[in-house]
């Protein structure tokens, strides 16, 4: 039974009889017994028993979003806030202060973790917020944990 990658990027595909190659196409099929190494340092395992790919982030779909919060959201705890928001919650991603005074939170994860984190934010700090323009995208394969920038 092949294996099929679903993520958009290419992988790199190694087992025991033959070098490593980088597959082209998306999605890519695999035989068992491989790992696969992602070009983000990702190592995933093809399980030899079932045959399945094993990446936890991968088991549900991923989706992301980029909303931008305006109005008095800077200087207000706003992103402490969101990753006290986040705990709990499979979601990866950033959240960061714009010049213009707006803030940026650009994450990932499962679809219902997302509604819930916007739900979070939006509850604890709807006396801040005056617009929040959400932006949905393809997720990135490189994302490992949900933090502050700077």
């Amino acid at each position: 039974m092949p294996i099929v990658n679903t993520l958009g990027s290419p992988a790199y595909a190694v087992d025991t009889n033959v070098d490593a190659k980088q597959t082209q196409a998306t999605p890519t099929e695999f035989k068992r017994n491989q790992l696969i190494y992602r070009p983000c340092g990702v190592i995933c395992i093809v399980e030899i028993e079932s045959g399945r790919h094993h990446n936890p982030m991968n088991a549900v779909k991923q989706t992301r979003k980029v909303v931008r919060y305006r109005g008095d959201v800077q200087g207000v705890g706003f992103r402490a806030n969101a990753i006290h928001q986040g705990r709990g919650l499979n979601v990866k991603g950033f959240v960061r202060n714009e010049p213009d005074g707006d803030v940026l939170l650009d994450v990932q994860g499962p679809a219902k973790d997302l509604n819930e984190l916007l739900r979070r934010i939006s509850s604890s700090m709807e006396r801040k917020i005056n617009e929040a323009l959400i932006d949905e995208r393809e997720p990135l394969p490189d994302r490992d944990k949900f933090s502050i920038r700077y």
